[in-house]
């Protein structure tokens, strides 16, 4: 096995590269990872593991605003997209710190 190419995959440029090459909706309506993913957020709840499933679809949604909201093929930053980019990220800390410091289990 090459170690070599293994490690410059793990690169911060090389994962980054790879995450933009990734689109979330086409993910999402995938049927196998839609599946996979009903199953995790079924099992979570089931196991009443609310702060996991915060974190996971907190993590998702600031996935998806970043990349529907960033700049894309050289274009200006518009005034709108950094209003939304900004609204989705205060409602996934609001979030966050109700479920972790707020709600009382």
């Amino acid at each position: 096995m090459d170690w070599q190419i293994l490690l410059e995959n793990l690169t911060t440029d090389a994962i980054l590269s790879h995450l933009k090459g990734v689109d979330p909706v086409t993910v999402a309506t995938n049927p196998y990872v839609a599946g996979c993913a009903l199953l995790v957020i079924l099992g979570l709840l089931f196991f009443r593991m609310i702060r996991t499933l915060a974190v996971l679809a907190g993590l998702f949604a600031l996935w998806v605003a970043v990349a529907y909201a960033m700049p894309q093929n050289n274009t200006d930053v518009s005034l709108e997209s950094i209003g939304i980019f900004a609204g989705i990220c205060l409602g996934v800390v609001g979030c966050w710190i109700y479920i972790f410091f707020i709600r009382g289990d």
